[in-house]
């Protein structure tokens, strides 16, 4: 009796045990892979596997080689995951277990067979959604076939409408490659619909919202829900910081989320970069900042924007202009239509090599890629304004910014020094005085201030104006702001055909502003000691 009741206990425990397997089976199998798990979820799969790994291994089973690769993967141990799920194909060949084979094979870096188990997994089932969703993924991801990939999402989307996860990959398809916004923002709202605990498709939809649609609010409600779901999402922490930094100017707490993004991912190549640029451009700690970009590369050598971030650091902060221009040239290697990179190099050719018709040559092919570049339009302005001389040209070009952008208070400015100098005086200060407003008050814009005071010290004719002027700029160039690269002798010029009263003062103005002359030249003159 106690033999029979005994072996009636060890019947039930393991009727318990092959249930419990067969119901985590079904979960994966409903929701794909996941990446990492809770605490109490690892430890009854690691207590599953545990027992299971009591076995000698020709005596596992299906259920239990699949599950061993459960755990593998959610373990990080991809290479073990992925021979486990084809042990487990070698039992019985399932849509699942090819579909979580070639997932597991592409994590550890082996496309090639990761492709092939994905192609094997799809002849066993063609509609077989999870697989179709990843199989796109691994188009667009790794093989960069973009077409193939938008036909795989289409096809995991029929086959599941409510997958959150294909739903959310397609919406970042048509949001980064093909650029189809509102399609885009379609999608991520569908992915959002069927999970709204998403980290990844919140954080997402928050980056459409905040650089297309310019949606500030709601892109800045969009990344604390996804925040709020997963606070150590690298991703979410760092976009958000950009957020912070550009838009809302909260720069201790935009510094501290960068931090906290690299806390939980030191090695994040978008972060070290970013934050490296904030340490430039705001926090002035221009060798953390070198740092930074140094360690951004490492993470990732052929990462256009932190090459061409670095390239620029080089040439404004070190003035090593022979590896700024090496990292420029590799910039472009890594991404020939980067309009922003296009446009430096070409400003490094024109400022520093003097090689004017290259500059003029990447001026052109930067607004090939994107025609309506404001910085870009308005640097291709200046330098036909400066250079070439085609005042027509130049002005068409600052029109077309403005149209699209009329507060951009540097373009205004550099519109109105145009203007000024050209003797179309009535504009120029119109103008003028709407960049003034614009740009007042704000630190970031001390450049530009200084440029609009020279411009009404060179053009004003009422003394008062220019003495007012002379004290503004004097107080600017005392705090160490210049306007390097910078050109306005035609505003000299043009000031001094038209009877400026202190010709001499007005060049050395110049000169110290644009051009690296030393401020202790102006002590010589009269009006510069007593403004």
């Amino acid at each position: 009796l106690i033999k029979s009741i005994m072996e009636e206990l060890k019947n039930k425990a393991e009727n318990d045990f092959e249930k419990m397997k067969k119901e985590v089976i079904a979960q994966v199998i409903r929701d794909g892979l996941p990446s990492t798990f809770k605490d109490k979820k690892k430890e009854s799969l690691k207590g599953m596997v545990e027992s299971i790994e009591t076995k000698k291994e020709d005596e596992y089973s299906y259920n239990d080689w699949f599950l061993k690769g459960v755990k593998e993967y959610g373990d990080k141990e991809f290479g073990k995951a992925a021979t486990s799920f084809i042990n487990a194909s070698k039992l019985k060949s399932t849509s699942d277990v090819l579909g979580n084979a070639a997932l597991s094979l592409r994590k550890e870096g082996d496309n090639d067979r990761a492709e092939e188990y994905y192609i094997k997994a799809l002849k066993i089932n063609p509609n077989h959604a999870n697989t179709l969703g990843n199989y796109a993924n691994f188009l667009q991801s790794i093989r960069k076939d973009y077409g193939k990939a938008e036909e795989y999402y289409k096809r995991a989307v029929a086959a599941d409408p409510n997958h959150a996860n294909h739903l959310g990959n397609y919406a970042s398809l048509l949001h980064i490659i093909r650029e189809d916004y509102s399609k885009a923002e379609e999608f991520y709202k569908r992915a959002v619909a069927a999970d709204p605990n998403h980290a990844n498709h919140l954080g997402n939809y928050a980056n459409l919202l905040l650089k297309i649609r310019k949606d500030y609010d709601k892109a800045e409600e969009y990344y604390k829900r996804a925040l709020d779901v997963d606070p150590e999402h690298a991703n979410n922490l760092g976009n958000y910081a950009i957020l912070l930094e550009d838009i809302r100017k909260d720069y201790d707490k935009a510094e501290e989320y960068y931090k906290r993004a690299l806390d939980v991912d030191p090695e994040h190549a978008n972060n070290l970069g970013n934050y490296a640029e904030f340490l430039e451009s705001i926090r002035k700690e221009y060798d953390r900042a070198e740092e930074l970009y140094k360690k951004a590369l490492e993470a990732d050598p052929k990462h256009a924007n932190h090459l061409g971030n670095y390239a620029s650091f080089l040439k404004n902060i070190r003035k090593d202009y022979d590896k700024a221009e090496e990292l420029y040239k590799k910039a472009l290697e890594a991404d020939p239509k980067h309009a922003n990179i296009l446009g430096n190099y070409a400003s490094f050719l024109k400022n520093i090599r003097k090689d004017y018709d290259k500059a003029e040559e990447y001026y052109k092919r930067a607004l090939d890629v994107d025609p309506e570049h404001a910085n870009n339009l308005g640097n291709y302005a200046g330098f036909l304004k400066n250079i070439r001389k085609d005042y027509d040209k130049a002005e068409e070009l600052y029109t077309r910014v403005l149209k699209d952008n009329p507060n951009n208070a540097s373009q205004l400015g550099n519109y109105a020094g145009m203007l000024l100098s050209i003797e179309r005086k009535k504009e120029g200060f119109e103008k003028l005085d709407k960049s003034f407003k614009l740009a007042s008050g704000l630190a970031v814009k001390q450049v530009l201030i200084l440029e609009l005071w020279f411009y009404r010290y060179a053009h004003k004719d009422n003394e008062a104006d220019r003495n007012n002027a002379l004290k503004e700029i004097k107080k600017l160039i005392g705090k160490g702001v210049r306007s390097e690269y910078f050109d306005m002798t035609a505003n000299v010029e043009r000031a001094i055909e038209d009877g400026h009263h202190n010709p001499e003062l007005l060049t050395d103005l110049e000169r110290v502003i644009c051009h690296g002359q030393d401020a202790k030249d102006l002590e010589k003159n009269e009006e510069w000691k007593q403004a």
